[in-house]
């Protein structure tokens, strides 16, 4: 039957041009994720540079303390000598160790900090070779994909230029036929047509009727009542691929 024929080849052009829509949209998405990569990439390393800042802070507050407490020993070792009593003497030695045990304390504190900083600094270095890597192979794939969305589009104008013709063909037979296929196939996406399999849709597998069946065989254009598609026996189409 032409008119099936016909319809089917046109759904055919439809499946092709669902996976060209597919490329479309899944492309960009890709590089999206990419791009993604690029960002989390830099933000890492943006993270390590604010460690970075703020480590040096710490350092510098603890030499500020160190000062303070190097300052604090030197006077407090100056008094030792105008001192009258055994009792203040001791006392002022007393402070001296305390200071002096505070001064170790930060020293530790500050050459851990500093051990930090070179780790850190290290590990930017790192980042940062890193962050050059991803974003040189996001380049590429950018390229690549801008190169394969113009392949896509240039084919789909193609195929869109060829549906053009077929829907032509399929209007000049059954125009309320076609009106019917399209807005099954707007609602089902790529699929405006099922087969026939074992009495049943071979989508929805709801199963035909009998004057339904013979209607087919007959020639008549019959829809599935669940699903809507077109329906149709395998060996009625002259176009199929086995």
């Amino acid at each position: 039957m032409k008119l099936l024929d016909d319809l089917f080849a046109l759904q055919e052009i439809d499946k092709e041009i669902a996976q060209l829509r597919s490329s479309q949209q899944r492309l960009p998405q890709k590089l999206q994720r990419k791009k993604k990569e690029v960002q989390d990439s830099k933000k890492k390393l943006n993270d390590i540079e604010e460690e970075i800042k703020k480590k040096k802070v710490l350092i510098k507050e603890q030499e500020s303390l160190l000062l303070t407490c190097e300052s604090n020993i030197s006077k407090k070792q100056s008094q030792l000598n105008s001192i009258k009593s055994n009792r203040e003497y001791s006392s002022l030695l007393e402070e001296i160790k305390t200071f002096k045990q505070e001064k170790a304390n930060l020293e530790d504190n500050a050459l851990g900090s500093m051990e930090d900083l070179e780790k850190l600094k290290a590990k930017y270095e790192e980042e940062k070779i890193s962050v050059q890597k991803v974003e040189s192979e996001y380049q590429e794939f950018q390229k690549e994909v801008e190169q394969d969305l113009a392949q896509v589009d240039a084919e789909m104008a193609e195929v869109q230029k060829k549906r053009k013709e077929q829907r032509s063909i399929v209007e000049q037979q059954d125009r309320q036929t076609l009106l019917t296929y399209e807005r099954v196939l707007s609602v089902n996406g790529k699929d405006g047509m099922s087969a026939v399999d074992e009495g049943s849709c071979g989508y929805c597998r709801s199963q035909l009727i009998p004057n339904e069946i013979v209607g087919l065989k007959s020639g008549n254009i019959i829809f599935c009542k669940e699903c809507g598609r077109l329906m149709y026996f395998i060996d009625m189409i002259s176009n199929i691929s086995y």
